[in-house]
């Protein structure tokens, strides 16, 4: 699997319902609401540039409220962390 971040603009008032929308994508792993000149950081995960060619423009793009789209490509995972944050304490490094 690849991973990759796209920062989504979305027309004023729309972020709520374009991220109702994001999360009915499965592709779609983590989705974030941002103070940036951007509005909204999602993190992808997909089989390959095919299938990430296919969901930016046919399926993210189209979703009524957004107006542009930056896609980041990763070359390779250096540190991943994940928290339970919930016990504040660390589950698994990778």
């Amino acid at each position: 699997m690849e991973t990759a971040f796209v920062l989504i603009d979305v027309e004023s008032g729309k972020v709520p319902e374009v991220i109702n929308e994001l999360n009915k994508l499965p592709q779609l792993t983590e989705v974030y609401s941002i103070a940036s000149e951007h509005d909204i950081l999602a993190k992808l995960r997909f089989a390959d540039i095919k299938s990430l060619g296919e969901l930016i423009p046919k399926k993210i793009q189209k979703i009524d409220g957004i107006k542009h789209t930056v896609t980041l490509l990763t070359f390779e995972t250096h540190k991943y962390v994940d928290f339970d944050l919930a016990a504040g304490h660390k589950l698994e490094e990778k």
